[in-house]
Parts: structure tokens; sequence; C-alpha cells
């Protein structure tokens, strides 16, 4: 059989409905066309913080295919370059050494290309996050290539497996690009690798004399390392050293040091430090017990000790026992407290006074039993404190049986910001807090959050990802017991 046509014209309401229906079809078309000028006039500058700011840097290549406009825009768009192997191919398992070179082979492939993409463009900020399996001529090129285009900020993190050892010492040697003269860095992060940039007798340090803050971590160091980042970066004022190897004493000092932050964590050899700097400002320290001297920090207000020892000493051992004496002028202090059999330790005699200490932030590793002796002694400690702030533990921790001392009721004049994260409304921790409200007598706001938090540096938190939430009914129950126990006028908050 063969097709079949319909040659019937159609009558003047059919006519009249396909004008219509084209009609609303012409008015869509220009309204999209009205939608797409609407962006397409947007200025330059506007779609260029767009595309640097909300798009990563695979989707801000794609715009270039949008239209003629668009095709070179995000070029003088990205100002950020991160490249991180994980986000760009996955954080899937590499079982073999093969999967890995391929993988870094891909990896280089697409920095490469990009790269080529980019010429004479403008940069802020550098990242590089891969395993790079020691082919470090590529990265020699793309350090040379930041520089170029003007990076403030580089980024290498070469860790050689998923999680890097503690402790390893085997790092393969990268050597700076020694041909590239004085640079304009301002900030420079280092992870997983031993660098020749302390080539002797010329170090290559003294190339970074814009340098004003650098990190180091999982990075081989000697104390002489050391000595020399610090004579030859004269503007370097934050300074972080994180899980380096090899490094047994600490010395931090100069005729013309500038060093305002100075961060030491966890450092496996690390015996002794000595800290003689006029401007600092802020030093945390975390890792086990060491030697320490301060001399000449008239400016130190700030400090973070987390203290970890299975014997006698923790951050708060050490607070209240020798702290004070080194550094009176303390104004905010955060301690980690991991001990545990707490009575008879400190004789209120003995105890040393802050007079300047305003600020305390205390995190919880040890039972709450404990946890609330320390809070007490360092309110003793802390005549004229004026905010308290508590981390609790979601884990209730099961220790042997034994009879706790409640201790006795200290007024405390000066306390009038109280707050409480981690709660979850164990015994021990509605104990503290009961505590609190009856000693504080000059108290006006208690904020309890369930919320878990970690520290992460820098007077710097983020909430953690487990969450422990009270029901309605608990919240109120614990709201109005200890509503019963506050003084008049205090704001108590549970969220």
């Amino acid at each position: 059989m063969g097709n079949y046509f319909c040659s019937r014209k159609p009558s003047v309401s059919e006519d009249s409905i396909f004008k219509e229906i084209d009609q609303i079809e012409e008015e869509d078309q220009i309204e999209e066309e009205e939608e797409e000028d609407h962006i397409s006039n947007l200025p330059d500058e506007i779609l260029g913080y767009i595309i640097s700011s909300f798009l990563t840097l695979r989707d801000a290549v794609r715009t270039s295919t949008l239209s003629r406009r668009w095709k070179y825009l995000w070029k003088t768009s990205i100002s950020n370059l991160d490249f991180d192997a994980e986000t760009m191919f996955g954080s899937q398992n590499i079982r073999t050494h093969q999967d890995r070179l391929k993988r870094t082979s891909k990896f280089i492939g697409v920095v490469d290309q990009t790269l080529g993409l980019l010429q004479d463009s403008k940069l802020v900020r550098f990242r590089i996050c891969s395993q790079m399996e020691y082919r470090h001529e590529p990265l020699s090129r793309w350090i040379k290539f930041a520089i170029m285009a003007g990076a403030k900020e580089l980024h290498l993190d070469l860790y050689q497996q998923t999680r890097p050892p503690p402790y390893r010492g085997d790092y393969k040697n990268f050597c700076w690009p020694p041909d590239l003269g004085k640079v304009s860095l301002n900030h420079l992060h280092l992870s997983c690798c031993t660098l020749s940039i302390f080539g002797r007798p010329f170090p290559v340090f003294k190339s970074f004399d814009s340098l004003t803050s650098l990190s180091l971590k999982y990075v081989f160091l000697c104390e002489r390392d050391v000595e020399d980042l610090l004579c030859h970066c004269p503007l370097l004022e934050w300074l972080n050293l994180a899980r380096c190897n090899h490094l047994s004493k600490l010395r931090i000092s100069g005729p013309s040091l500038r060093l305002k932050y100075l961060r030491v964590n966890d450092l496996p050899h690390l015996v002794e430090i000595k800290i003689c700097a006029a401007s600092l400002v802020t030093f945390e320290f975390s890792g086990q017990m060491v030697s320490f001297c301060f001399e000449n920090t008239t400016l130190l207000v700030n400090v973070m000790l987390h203290i970890v020892s299975v014997h006698t000493y923790d951050g708060a051992t050490f607070a209240l026992r020798e702290l004070a004496g080194y550094l009176p002028q303390l104004e905010t202090l955060v301690i980690y407290s991991t001990r545990l059999y707490f009575e008879s330790l400190f004789p209120s005699a003995s105890l040393p006074t802050y007079t300047n200490l305003t600020q305390l932030v205390m995190v919880a590793r040890a039972p709450e039993e404990d946890f609330l002796y320390w809070i007490v002694t360092l309110l003793k400690a802390s005549p004229y404190l004026k905010t308290l702030q508590l981390h609790l533990s979601h884990l209730k921790v099961e220790i042997e049986t034994r009879k706790f001392m409640r201790p006795s009721n200290f007024p405390h004049s000066y306390l009038k910001f109280v707050e409480v994260n981690g709660f979850a409304g164990y015994p021990e921790q509605i104990d503290i807090i009961t505590y609190i409200l009856k000693n504080a007598i000059s108290l006006k706001s208690l904020l309890i959050d369930p919320c878990q938090r970690y520290y992460l540096g820098d007077g710097k938190w983020k909430n953690h990802d487990h969450q422990c939430l009270l029901s309605t009914r608990e919240r109120s129950r614990i709201y109005k017991l200890l509503l019963e126990e506050s003084q008049p006028g205090v704001r108590l908050t549970i969220l």
C-alpha cells in the first residue's frame, strides 16, 4: 500500500488556532532571548566573579563553548587554580603501582593541558595536591608557571599514598627550581616532601623575602633548617610546623623576627622548644610533653596546649604548675584536659594566679567527673575570667568505680559568658553546668549546644559530623532543672 497523505485544507477556526500557537511560540522564543540577553548584558567583571567564585575549574572551562563572547572570558576570570587528584578523578582505591603511574600520568596531562590554555594569565592562588610518584620535572614546570603568573599563594601537597604515614623520613627529594630568582610569594604551604630549599651554602630561601606565612607538614627538617628559614624570610608572621620528622630542638629567635603566630603540631622527635620572639602573639602546641623556654615574649597573650601524656603531665597540669610563671600576661588559654585521678594534686594554697586571663577554653578528653575538678581549679586560678567555653564529649568513658568528692562552692565574680558544646545530657555534664550556675554570681548568658566541635587551629573551630540531638522533652526537662539553679537575670539557651 502507498503512503497516505491528508490534503484537507484547514478550516478558518483551525487556522486561527495555528496562528495563536505560532504567536505563543514566538513570544516564548522572544522571552528566552530576553533572558539570554539579560545574562549576556552583564559586565565582564560580574560574569568573571560568577565564574571564579561559583564554578569549578572544569565548569569554568566549559563556559567557553557558550558563545563567542564566553570563549575567552573564563581565562581572564580564573585567579585561583586548584588541581586536586581526588577531586578530579575520585578517591577510588589504587591497588597497584601501575595504577598509580597511570593516574599520575593522567593528572599531569590534565594540568599541562589546562595551563597551556592559560598563558599570560594572572593568578592569586595555585595548588597541586596529588601523588606524583617522584615525577618532579612537571612540578618544576608548574611552579615556574605559577610564579610567572604572579601567584601570591602556593600549595604543594605531594602525598605518597592516600594517607601519608605519620613519621616517615624517606620522602624523595624535590628541588626547588634554581633559576626562578626572587619570587613574590606571600603564602607557601608544603606537605609530604623533603625539599632542597635549604641547600647550603646559599639557601634558596633567600628568594622569599616577601613570604608572610609558611606551613610545613610531613617535611624533613633539622634545627639548622628552621634557623635558615627564619633568617631568610624577614617578613614571616605565620608559621605552622606539623608532623615534621627529625627535628629534636626547635629554636624560634632572631634579632628582626616578626613572627606573630606559631603552631607546633605533633613533631615526633621534639624534646625542647625555646622561643625568643618579641612580636609573637599566639602559640599553639600539640604533642608529647617537651621542655619549654619562653624569653622576651611580652606580647604572647594567646596559648593553646594539647599535651598528650600517659604519665603526670597534660595541658591542664602544665598550665597549673608552670605556664603562669612563664607567661603571666596571658589573656586567652585553650587547654585539652586528658588526665585522670585529679584528687589532691593541687592544694589551693599553691595555685598560680592568671591576673590577665579573660577567656578560657577547655576541651574534655577525660571523664566529666575529673573534668569538673579541672574547671573548678582553673576558675580559682583565673579570678578575672569573663568568658568560659567548654567542649564536652558525646562518648561516655567507662572507668572503674570510685567515690568522687564534689568540689566545694567557690563564687566567681567576673564570669559573664559561658558556652558549653557537645552536651549530651549526661548527669556528669549537668553537674558541671549546675556548679557554674551556682558560683558565677555575675553570669549573663549560658549557651548549651549539643553539637561537638573540633579545633582547626588559629582560633578556628569546625562542627563535628556526628550530631547528638536532644529530644524536645529532654531539652525541656534539663532547661527547667537548670533554670532552678541559675541566678536571676541569666539568659539560659539550649539549642
